[in-house]
This record gives structure tokens, C-alpha cells and sequence, in this order.
């Protein structure tokens, strides 16, 4: 009688426990996914850009009504012919650290113009990370390029929660853009979270519902050039979800994809023939 009362209770807790976790675990998803507050703490965005590149922000709709300031650095070569790139970075970085990190140096040595927004509450763009939030500002972005360089070749290009967004924006945008290129990317972020926990399973429909980022879906929906790069080694989002994602555009669209041998996550830019790919993909 004992034991089966001790299992009474013990399941009794556990159901309790999970229950007033599953809130908790939307908010440990929320930080996981978006740790905007510990990158805003190692890279302080400053008020005036580096030298040769400016500013722009833009206006854009919240999903809860409001409207979020969103802020961006750009840059444009003297070569008016140039392509233009639409950058969307990882959850781990903002505008300063890609400049710390000399990724903004490179890109300008590709000769192309360029503009890479910070997302919701990362730097100094306002407002709340979710995908709706996150999928708005990168069609922010992509609409004032196009605006801006007309005639110019438009190649939109993301990493890691950046190549989620890319690829759902330019599955809304495929009249404009010429060219998606995918660093690191994922087939949907659920996905990737059960294959690093069961308690993923748990997380609240009403999160995981507002971040999906089903890449594979968009994927679906997009004819034109696509390039894929993803280190074998990747620990953070492990190949096989790249390869999904890869087998998910339309067989027309004949995508390239480059499986980066010994290269991990955050290294996949050490190698020179990804940005040779890249090369000969915008030209």
C-alpha cells in the first residue's frame, strides 16, 4: 500500500512539475533560440557605424500591433554594376561583432553593396524575436535593396537562424530576389530541438507555433538559384538536418550543396573554397 501511494505521489509531482514547466521551457526555448540579451552584453552596438558604412532603419510591423525600429548597416561599392547582398547572421551575433569578427571586412572585398539588419532586440533594433517579427524585418530589408539597386542582381544570403530567415523571406519574395544562399541551415527548428532533448516535446504549441521556422515548407515554394554550405561536423545544427533541407527545393531548382568536411558550426568561413563558391555563384 505504501509503494503504490509513494507512486501515487510520485506521479502526482511529476505531472504538476511538468505542468508548471512547460512554461518555463518556452522561456528556456526563448533563450536558447534568442539570446539577444548575453550578445547586446558582449557586443554594444554603437550609436554611429564604422567608417565606410551607414545606417538605415526601418519601420516595421509587430505581431502585436505595434511597430518595431529596426536597424541596419550598409555598405555600397563604387561599382554600380555590383551584386547585392542581403545578410542575415546567426542567433549568437549582431552588427558589431560581425564587424569584430571582420566578416563585414570580407564581404566588402567580394565588391558588392550590401545591408545586414540586427533583429528584433538584438543591438539597436526594437521589439520582440519571434519569426513573424524576425521574417518582417529581413522583407524590410530585402524591399529597400531592391529599391535601392534596381538593376542590380539581388542574392539574399543567411546562417544558422539567419538562413531560416532568408529562406522564408525569399519564399515570399521570389519575384525580386535572384539567388538564396544557405550557410549552415535547418529544415524546421522543432526538428533540431528534439534531436538535442525529449523535453522539447513539451514546449508550449502556443511557442513553438509562433517560431516554427519550417524552412523545409518555404524551401518548397522557391525556384531559383540555391547554394548550400554545412560543416560535417556540425554539433549546434547537425548535417542531416541541411540535407533535408536541401532535398526540400523543387527538383527544377537543381541546388548546389557543399558538405564542408572536418568544419564544425561556427568555422565554416576558415575555408577558402566556401567563399570561392560563393564567388562563382554571384557572378
Amino acid at each position: 500500500m505504501k509503494l503504490a501511494k509513494r507512486h501515487i505521489l510520485t506521479t502526482l509531482f511529476l505531472t504538476l512539475f511538468l505542468t508548471a514547466c512547460s512554461g518555463g521551457l518556452a522561456d528556456l526555448a526563448e533563450k536558447i533560440l534568442y539570446p539577444f540579451d548575453n550578445v547586446n552584453k558582449n557586443y554594444q552596438v554603437p550609436e554611429n557605424p564604422p567608417e565606410n558604412l551607414y545606417q538605415v532603419t526601418f519601420n516595421v510591423p509587430a505581431t502585436d500591433g505595434s511597430t518595431m525600429s529596426i536597424h541596419s548597416w550598409v555598405y555600397n561599392t563604387q561599382n554600380l554594376n555590383a551584386r547585392t547582398f542581403v545578410y542575415f547572421h546567426g542567433n549568437g551575433e549582431n552588427l558589431q561583432a560581425l564587424y569584430q569578427y571582420n566578416f563585414i571586412g570580407v564581404l566588402k572585398q567580394l565588391g558588392v553593396h550590401f545591408i545586414i539588419i540586427d533583429y528584433p532586440g538584438l543591438g539597436r533594433s526594437q521589439g520582440v524575436p519571434n519569426q513573424e517579427n524576425l521574417v518582417n524585418s529581413a522583407l524590410a530589408a530585402i524591399d529597400w535593396a531592391k529599391e535601392k539597386h534596381p538593376g542590380s542582381t539581388l542574392i539574399v544570403w543567411g546562417r544558422s537562424l539567419g538562413a531560416a530567415v532568408a529562406t522564408l523571406a525569399t519564399s515570399r519574395r521570389s519575384d525580386i530576389v535572384d539567388g538564396l544562399i544557405i550557410t549552415s541551415g535547418w529544415n524546421n527548428f522543432l526538428a533540431v530541438a528534439k534531436d538535442k532533448t525529449s523535453l522539447a516535446n513539451s514546449i508550449p504549441k502556443s511557442w513553438t507555433e509562433q517560431n516554427r521556422y519550417d524552412s523545409a515548407a518555404a524551401a518548397a515554394m522557391i525556384n531559383l538559384p540555391v547554394l548550400i554550405h554545412h560543416g560535417v561536423n556540425d554539433k549546434t545544427i547537425p548535417i542531416k538536418f541541411g540535407r533535408t533541407l536541401f532535398h526540400s527545393f523543387p527538383a527544377e531548382v537543381n541546388p548546389t550543396m557543399k558538405e564542408i568536411a572536418g568544419k564544425d558550426h561556427n568555422d565554416i568561413f576558415t575555408v577558402q573554397s566556401v567563399w570561392q563558391d560563393i564567388k562563382s555563384f554571384m557572378n
